[in-house]
């Protein structure tokens, strides 16, 4: 695989696990699709597997904010020609001589084109949507050694569940938002999470874990009550005697 990326001009990235925003524009597509998927699996549930290449179809020539281009035009340098263009568009021309060499220099072209186009309105997304990102973030790096809270979205389900586990001590920071966290009670228990999925531990927590863990240690090993019993009663208490 190696030797294909390089004949390919392939970078292979690694994302931290559990961080769709790692892989945001594949993750939006696919929530894309799902939600195209969703209005038309109701009517008909058991053939969405055929309908997926119309979606796809719709997906890709539709023009996307971010580019300002349909996908279509941004990897062909032209529009798809869809079945509604030849029904109510122009008729098509004849066959016609075509020299390779200045299509291919058209092609070029318009590529180029389209390229420094998405690039323009790529940039000004990505300017307004950091500006909505960072209305609502509240960054406070961690430091080495600091006890935190992880958030396990391996398992969140039900309503009583406990989302955050722990605690782990900080042991290492990589690029300033993942960091090297070893788990206090199975200190074998490494792991690089990145800086979402940790909470800091405050000493309140940290006695109400004690608290918690000395409570539960006394109502599984109960003292035995301090009673003072009356002997049993005998047949002399009941018969008079003289």
């Amino acid at each position: 695989m190696e030797s294909v990326y390089t004949l390919l001009d392939i970078q292979k990235l690694r994302t931290s696990a559990y961080r769709t925003q790692s892989n945001g524009q594949v993750e939006r597509f696919n929530r894309t699709l799902l939600t195209m998927l969703s209005i038309t699996v109701e009517e008909r549930p058991f053939d969405r597997d055929e309908q997926v290449p119309l979606h796809l179809l719709a997906y890709r020539t539709s023009v996307h904010s971010s580019t300002g281009m349909t996908p279509f035009q941004a990897m062909f340098g032209r529009e798809a020609r869809l079945p509604t263009n030849i029904m109510y568009g122009p008729l098509p021309e004849g066959p016609r001589q075509v020299n390779m060499h200045a299509y291919a220099s058209d092609l070029r072209q318009n590529l180029e084109t389209a390229y420094a186009r998405a690039r323009q309105y790529i940039g000004l997304a990505q300017k307004r949507q950091k500006k909505l990102f960072d209305k609502k973030m509240n960054f406070k790096p961690l430091r080495v050694g600091e006890l935190v809270w992880l958030l396990d979205s391996g398992r969140m389900t039900g309503k009583l569940h406990r989302p955050w586990t722990g605690p782990f001590r900080v042991l290492q920071t990589i690029r300033m938002v993942n960091y090297k966290v070893q788990s206090v009670e199975r200190p074998s228990m490494v792991m690089v999470v990145h800086y979402d999925r940790l909470k800091r531990c405050h000493q309140r927590q940290e006695h109400l874990r004690e608290t918690l863990n000395t409570v539960e240690s006394e109502r599984t090993r109960p003292d035995c009550p301090q009673r003072h019993r009356r002997p049993p009663m005998g047949l002399e208490n009941f018969v008079e005697t003289g």
